[in-house]
């Protein structure tokens, strides 16, 4: 589910507009209104258009399970994706501080949650056992279904199989898919790695995964928007997300 550029929620001719990055859809239709839910703010007159009335909703999640599918058009998800190492957890951090809506889902919980599991084959990677990339894309859309908003992942996938089984799985359940690749040239990349003081442990195992995501840039190229944090604070990442997600304001479409 893409949305138009000029999304019509009540089917009356006129554009209305929605916002991921504050939770809300206003609509602009006659004088009676319409039945999208209960106003957060009192109806007022549209300055170029005086005989339509603007109603804006923010959705509750009682409401959500009544007005489903109007709502999923306010939700998305913004994927950042890149080796580790590259700054996805960081920026992830920084989205959801500027975004008020976006909440962080750490999809590599599942993978833990997988590991207890006696009887699936033992894997270098949870992302080997198809069950893992199911279960992100199911927790993901009732993550979305019941906090509406934005969900980040900040997830490395450098298999283009397994992206793609995610990809259709997302596109299946109508959710809008923002898929990023924060990229840093190689010495950066490695000095970072070798200089993060809180990842210790997992510093050799990033290093080995560099060649691994060299091989996977072709595919990743295509399938993302590419983000060069050579240069940038993981803050001015985050900025650069929300805008090239189209959530930098809160007028928000999602057909960019």
């Amino acid at each position: 589910m893409s949305g138009s550029a000029t999304p019509d929620f009540n089917s009356d001719g006129v554009a209305d507009i929605f916002s991921a990055a504050t939770g809300t859809l206003t609509v602009r239709n006659s004088e009676s209104g319409n039945k999208f839910g209960t106003p957060s703010k009192p109806h007022h007159r549209h300055p170029a258009n005086r005989h339509r009335a603007v109603h804006v909703y923010a959705y509750s999640p009682p409401q959500r399970e009544v007005y489903a599918d109007t709502y999923r058009l306010l939700c998305m998800i913004i994927w950042l994706n890149g080796t580790f190492g590259a700054g996805k957890t960081t920026t992830a951090a920084e989205l959801v501080e500027i975004v008020p809506t976006a909440t962080i889902f750490d999809a590599e919980q599942v993978g833990f949650m997988l590991r207890h599991v006696q009887s699936l084959p033992r894997v270098g990677d949870f992302q080997h056992w198809p069950p893992w990339r199911g279960l992100v894309v199911q927790t993901a859309t009732h993550l979305l279904d019941y906090l509406g908003g934005v969900l980040v992942i900040p997830q490395t996938v450098l298999i283009e199989k397994y992206w793609t089984e995610i990809r259709a799985g997302l596109d299946k359940a109508g959710i809008p898919l923002r898929h990023f690749l924060l990229h840093t040239d190689s010495d950066t990349l490695a000095h970072r790695i070798e200089t993060d003081l809180i990842e210790t442990v997992a510093r050799q195992w990033r290093l080995e995964h560099l060649p691994q995501y060299q091989k996977a840039l072709p595919w990743l190229r295509r399938e993302a928007k590419v983000v060069d944090t050579s240069a940038l604070l993981p803050k001015q990442v985050a900025e650069v997300v929300a805008t090239k997600a189209g959530i930098g304001d809160t007028r928000t479409r999602l057909d960019s």
